[in-house]
């Protein structure tokens, strides 16, 4: 990808508030980080048995499951809004580079491609050819560059309602039903709550014994992100 190169009568850019904001995230993230490890680490997912004689199975059962912490909510809204606001902060700065100052100008990002091109120009207008020409690059747009345009729907997300984020089912492991066993995993399963059908097992079986699951924290939204785990989705933004 090209770098920006600014017209010849442009001041150097002042990249300070971009950077500062994009270091403000990784702080958050950072923070994050801890949150998620004691929050799973907190709470004991387990499946109990039950057998079930219309499929002759005997089915895993998940047990309680504790509510999603909020301040977990709240900072993958903070991340994106920094994120996104510095790259307003970016668009700004290269009108400013050229004397101008208009806060209607900003980092476009939209739904499509067609919304782009139809949408673009006037988000930009002002600013520099060359700094329009290197926004293009990116493809800001569902379809294009999604990571860019999921840090904007979570932004746009988080300024009506708390950002959803899911517990969901990333690993299993079966006991040992003897030789022979057939052992049925179920699909994905987008929200962990209690009741849910981990596992289950051909037959009856009488064992005491619970199904452990390994569960993670994913985005419930925006659908470009949907079920996708916070970690490593937010270390590369």
């Amino acid at each position: 990808m090209p770098n920006y190169t600014p017209p010849q009568h442009a001041k150097p850019l002042d990249l300070r508030s971009p950077f500062l904001k994009v270091k403000w995230a990784k702080d958050h993230i950072a923070n994050l980080s801890g949150r998620r490890v004691r929050f799973l680490g907190g709470h004991k997912y387990s499946g109990v048995p039950e057998y079930d004689a219309k499929t002759n199975r005997t089915q895993f059962v998940l047990q309680g499951v504790p509510d999603m912490d909020p301040c977990i909510s709240l900072l993958v809204g903070d991340i994106a809004h920094n994120l996104r606001t510095a790259l307003d902060h970016l668009a700004c700065e290269t009108l400013r580079s050229v004397g101008i100052s208009d806060p209607k100008v900003y980092f476009p990002i939209c739904k499509s491609k067609k919304v782009y091109e139809s949408e673009s120009g006037r988000k930009t207008k002002g600013m520099p050819k060359e700094a329009k020409d290197f926004i293009d690059t990116f493809s800001p747009y569902r379809g294009g560059d999604n990571l860019l345009f999921g840090i904007h729907e979570l932004d746009r997300v988080d300024k009506h309602k708390l950002v959803l984020t899911i517990t969901i089912k990333t690993g299993a492991w079966a006991l040992n039903f003897g030789p022979g066993a057939k052992w049925f995993d179920v699909p994905f399963i987008p929200a962990l709550k209690a009741g849910d059908i981990i596992g289950a097992v051909e037959g009856r079986h009488e064992s005491n014994e619970h199904l452990s699951v390994t569960p993670d924290i994913a985005f419930g939204e925006p659908e470009v992100f949907r079920g996708d785990g916070l970690f490593p989705t937010l270390p590369v933004l």
